[in-house]
């Protein structure tokens, strides 16, 4: 890498660099520039991107802080090792970096007739052909630095005078070579005639020494009167003298102010240096302590003294001094403090649905002081909040100045939310100590529009025609009869303040269960901030919604059948039916081999039978859980037939002693007949046996 002066061309040694990767790993550091301004990296690089940082450099030279970037790359693949070490030998990667000498430029403001006298407050400008220009001010020491100016020509000029002085529009042309020494240019200025000069700044008491000039500026206080006096000999040298719009007034020598006098400027010939002076305060701006209505009206006791010692708090006290040509004085005033009285009343609306009301307690207030400009100050809040029962509050703080102030209610009671002009402000003046009693602002209620959304539960779509009632949470009926519209809704014709409520459902449509449930609700105020409009915009938006669902029901019959006749129905079948969300009920046969399960909620269940018909036997489907969907439409019918026992065959061997164990009477008799065939078939027998008899008495009878 080579350094070199990017004005001379000349290498420069003793600049100080480091080496990273591309992505900000150090490689090497401290690598310092030789008398030939060169760095020699002492390792080799493979293949990458890097680059080189100037970490420190040498006066007069502007540190260069720019990455200066560079590849290591390969070109050539077939290059032997000797080959590359003498490349690298004799044409290494070469990096050129150029700084640039500055230097810096001092110019001095002094008095020309007291030398030593140094004038802070000049602002001078220096500029260049190639686009170079500052502004500085002098300061305390009467000097501006204008500090890292590359080499070449300038041009110094004063675009702005120390207070008292006359503007010096010469052009002063600069060069600054590196030859040039680093001795401060010194500026002198001539001045006519007597240059003391005193400045008061009226200030209202509240300005604090931390304030910023803007802040500063609105308390300087127009109209205060005072007379100089000679503390000496107590003869008053001027009076009458005001404060002009900018709070100030200044006095001095005629020959110290540049044109005819302006408002706030007095001329006082033959002021002294190393003489005491007083500025007596002899009547306050208006609203002030000690001001025209003051000195009028309260002419004794305790009055007088409050503003007659306000008054001389307002006085200064002052020496100019040899070399104090110009003196700055401060003073402030008291504000007369006074009173703004707030009451708050709930909306006398009438409901007989909530004939009670909320109290205010809680509600806050914040006020903020006008400016003198006509906008608002918001770095300091009066600020007040309702703690009692008839919702009155006052604000009454020591600092309450005369003046213009914005209202704001900034937390609205509970219950209640905050009106809209007050949420953006109320103006409200304050003159002197007077008490001000607002009108009473009424609090709008807090109440929030409800929704109800009926929906099928299983399919979601919007339910219309189901009726509700609602009721508070102590049972009492709030509304009766109220229908959802075509879009499943109910939207209450009424909004509620907060509480508890809760709809029941009085009346269903067809194919729907009725929800017998009480649907809770609660109506809370969770933002205490919220206005009327955004409170309503909310309602309209965003209403409470109270979702509920019905779901479809549906019917399942069954028939139990034999399954040789399906005409012939079979009564004392069990059949068992459940699902997954806890549903299980068993239903017998009746004499026609029917089982109804009524307002089945649709979807999947499980039908078990769990014991057969006299004489018969299980369904074997059904032995165990056969799934069965409900599904909306018609009733749902299933026709399921089981078989008759079977009597087990004799042959074989087992001597016809092979019988079922559970009725074994009946099945040696009967067999696999139901109680029903048995019956008749006893009845059969017995006519045949008699007809049998009859038929053998009648033949013997013949033959004898």
């Amino acid at each position: 890498m080579a350094k070199t002066d990017g004005n001379f061309g000349n290498p420069i040694a003793g600049i100080t660099y480091a080496l990273y990767r591309e992505d900000g790993t150090e490689l090497a550091k401290d690598l310092v520039t030789d008398k030939n301004g060169q760095v020699n990296v002492p390792f080799s690089l493979p293949v990458g991107h890097y680059y080189i940082q100037e970490t420190k450099t040498l006066p007069p030279y502007r540190p260069n802080t720019d990455k200066h970037a560079f590849e290591v790359k390969q070109t050539d693949q077939t290059q032997t090792a000797s080959s590359l070490a003498t490349e690298n030998k004799q044409q290494p990667i070469r990096v050129n970096v150029t700084n640039y000498q500055v230097k810096t430029l001092n110019v001095k403001k002094v008095d020309r007739t007291f030398a030593a006298h140094v004038l802070p407050g000049a602002v001078f400008r220096l500029t260049n052909s190639a686009g170079y220009s500052r502004d500085i001010t002098t300061d305390e020491n009467g000097l501006a630095s204008f500090g890292d100016l590359l080499l070449g020509s300038y041009s110094l000029t004063e675009v702005k005078a120390p207070a008292g002085y006359r503007l010096d529009k010469t052009v002063h042309a600069i060069t600054l070579s590196s030859a040039i020494t680093p001795t401060p240019i010194t500026i002198d200025k001539q001045i006519a005639d007597d240059p003391y000069q005193v400045t008061l700044t009226k200030y209202d008491n509240r300005v604090k020494k931390t304030d910023d000039a803007a802040t500063r500026k609105q308390y300087l206080l127009p109209g205060a009167t005072y007379k100089l006096v000679d503390a000496v000999t107590n003869k008053t040298l001027k009076a009458d003298m005001k404060t002009n719009t900018d709070g100030q007034l200044t006095f001095g020598a005629a020959s110290s102010f540049d044109t005819s006098l302006k408002d706030g400027e007095y001329a006082i010939e033959g002021l002294k240096p190393d003489n005491s002076y007083r500025l007596v305060e002899t009547q306050a701006p208006e609203h002030y302590e000690g001001d025209a209505a003051d000195q009028a009206n309260a002419t004794s006791g305790v009055q007088k003294q409050r503003w007659e010692d306000s008054l001389a708090a307002g006085s200064v006290d002052f020496t100019i001094k040899t070399d104090q040509t110009q003196l700055k004085l401060t003073a402030t005033n008291q504000k007369k403090a006074g009173q703004i009285i707030v009451t708050k009343k709930a909306d006398t609306t009438t409901d007989d649905r909530f004939p009670g009301k909320m109290t205010m307690i809680g509600a806050q207030f914040a006020m903020y002081r006008y400016r003198e400009d006509g906008t608002v100050d918001h770095s300091h809040a009066w600020t007040t909040t309702i703690t009692n029962q008839n919702g009155i509050v006052t604000f009454n703080d020591h600092d309450l100045y005369e003046g213009k102030y914005l209202l704001v209610e900034t937390q609205a009671p509970r219950g209640y939310v905050i009106p809209d002009d007050l949420a953006k402000g109320i103006e409200v003046n304050v003159k002197g100590d007077q008490k001000v009693a607002l009108d009473p602002i009424i609090e709008p209620e807090f109440r929030r529009a409800i929704q109800l959304q009926k929906t099928d539960g299983n399919f979601g779509n919007h339910l219309a025609g189901i009726t509700f009632d609602l009721y508070g949470s102590n049972g009492n009926v709030l509304a009766k009869d109220l229908v959802t519209d075509e879009v499943g809704q109910i939207n209450l014709p009424f909004n509620l303040p907060i509480g508890d409520y809760y709809f029941e459902e009085t009346k269903t449509l067809p194919k729907y269960e009725l929800n017998t449930d009480k649907i809770d609700f609660k109506v809370e105020q969770t933002d205490l901030t919220q206005t009327v409009s955004a409170l309503a915009s909310q309602n309209k938006q965003q209403p409470v919604t109270v979702q509920v669902a019905n779901y479809q029901i549906n019917s399942l019959v069954i028939k139990k059948v034999d399954a040789a006749d399906s005409n012939q129905v079979l009564a004392g079948a069990i059949f068992r039916l459940t699902n997954d969300k806890g549903y299980s009920k068993e239903l017998m046969t009746d004499a026609n081999g029917l089982i109804t399960f009524d307002n089945l909620k649709l979807g999947r269940y499980w039908l078990t039978e769990v014991k057969a018909p006299a004489g018969y036997t299980i369904n074997p489907d059904y032995a165990k859980p056969v799934a069965v969907d409900i599904k909306s439409g018609d009733t749902i019918r299933m026709t399921i037939a089981d078989q008759r026992h079977v009597l087990p065959s004799t042959e074989g061997g087992n001597n016809g002693n092979d019988v079922r164990h559970d009725q074994p009477s009946r099945r040696l008799l009967f067999g696999s007949f139901g109680d029903r065939d048995a019956i008749t078939l006893v009845l059969l027998g017995i006519v045949i046996l008699v007809i049998a008899g009859s038929t053998v008495i009648l033949r013997r009878r013949k033959r004898s």
